[in-house]
Order: C-alpha cells, then sequence, then structure tokens
C-alpha cells in the first residue's frame, strides 16, 4: 500500500471515530441542558446519542490499533483527523458565540 493511500485511509477514520464522539457528546450535553419539553425533538433518540458517547474511547483505541499495523504516516495522519474534528467543534462554538 501506497504512503499516499495509508495517509488517505487514516486520515478519513480519523475524521469518523472523531465525527462519532463529537456527536455522543454534543447529544448527551443536548439532552443534559434541555429546559422543557417544548424543546425541538433530536435528530437521533437520546439512547443513540448516549451509545455513542460510551463508544467513543472503544473506537478511537480500535481505530489507533488499526493504523498501527498500517504503518507509514498511518499514526500521524490518524491523529490529525481526530483532532480535526475537535478544532471544527471548537471554531463552531466561536462562531456561536459571535452570534449572541
Amino acid at each position: 500500500m501506497t504512503p499516499l493511500l495509508i495517509a488517505l485511509v487514516s486520515s478519513v477514520l480519523g475524521l469518523s471515530v472523531g465525527l462519532v464522539g463529537f456527536v455522543g457528546l454534543m447529544g448527551v450535553m443536548w439532552i443534559l441542558t434541555r429546559n422543557t419539553s417544548s424543546d425541538p425533538k433530536p435528530l437521533l433518540p437520546p439512547a443513540v446519542m448516549i451509545f455513542a458517547l460510551l463508544s467513543k474511547l472503544p473506537l478511537l483505541a480500535g481505530g489507533w490499533l488499526v493504523v498501527q499495523g498500517l504503518g507509514g504516516p498511518g499514526p500521524g495522519c490518524y491523529g490529525l483527523g481526530v483532532l480535526l474534528v475537535y478544532c471544527l467543534a471548537v471554531w463552531r462554538v466561536h462562531v456561536v458565540s459571535l452570534r449572541d
């Protein structure tokens, strides 16, 4: 497998795993901050969001083990993929805070 393909696969895996963990985290935060029953319904059921949050660490560890086996630029690109998800989350919070 070429290093470019390893980097691409590792980055996509990191983005995917990071996104699952982020969706779970934001979903549980949404559940905890609901004020009334008149709040809009979530896009995902609460059980799915809680499961995503609880599966975050096993998915991160499993993804890391997969990219370790690929070698080369895999682990670094995986970490950068996960990091990109959380950088985008911080950016989103900043943009929302500017609107308020």
